[in-house]
């Protein structure tokens, strides 16, 4: 999961330095990114600096403590390693509301079943 993320936010990282048409779209996902992860830019040479060149794509803070920030492919790495057990309890919450589901759906078809009425 944490590379499918990785390479969407690369895509829209490059839609949005290249000014591609739907770049307005691009923008608004990279600083969501940016902002909930409090990262800027990629890994890459060209990400690596964009926070000199294009300081509307990084918070303004950032911008000033360029060498202190930490690229945005670690902290979706750090997201999704450090907060796996969440991930985990989720699934497991929505399996046990799923086999009472199933239950209630079976005694309420036996019910349905056995009644003279219908």
């Amino acid at each position: 999961i944490a590379k499918d993320v990785k390479q969407f936010y690369d895509q829209a990282l490059q839609q949005a330095l290249m000014g591609e048409p739907d770049a307005n779209n691009a923008k608004a996902v990279v600083k969501t990114f940016h902002e909930t992860l409090d990262c800027c830019g990629s890994d890459t040479l060209t990400a690596t600096f964009t926070p000199v060149w294009r300081d509307d794509l990084c918070r303004k803070d950032s911008v000033k403590s360029f060498f202190e920030n930490t690229n945005c492919h670690k902290k979706i790495d750090e997201l999704f390693s450090g907060k796996l057990y969440l991930i985990g309890i989720a699934a497991v919450v929505v399996a046990v509301i799923m086999i009472f589901e199933m239950i209630l759906s079976m005694v309420l078809c036996c019910g349905i079943r056995n009644s003279s009425v219908y």
